[in-house]
């Protein structure tokens, strides 16, 4: 894979993200890696405040095509536990 240089995360119209890498595969795909970087999150059952509780399994998320070249995100899944609940 080619490496590219860094783009701006205002391009892919995403927040609370950090674009970590750029690269173009063997077959022509442009693969953006990101971070997730929302600091605070609720629970989804009590809506008080969670904490990061490891990584889960890298994920691949098709997006828009740019320059005529199929797009994909790739980042991995952040578990978060509940801090009353757990």
């Amino acid at each position: 894979m080619l490496q590219l240089p860094p783009i701006p995360r205002s391009i892919l119209g995403l927040s609370d993200i950090e674009v970590e890498r750029v690269e173009i595969s063997y077959n022509s795909e442009f693969i953006i890696t990101i971070k997730n970087t929302q600091k605070e999150v609720k629970c989804k059952k009590c809506n008080n405040p969670t904490e990061p509780h490891g990584h889960g399994r890298v994920i691949r998320l098709r997006h828009l095509p740019i320059f005529d070249h199929t797009t994909r995100y790739r980042v991995s899944k952040l578990y978060r536990k509940c801090l009353i609940l757990a």
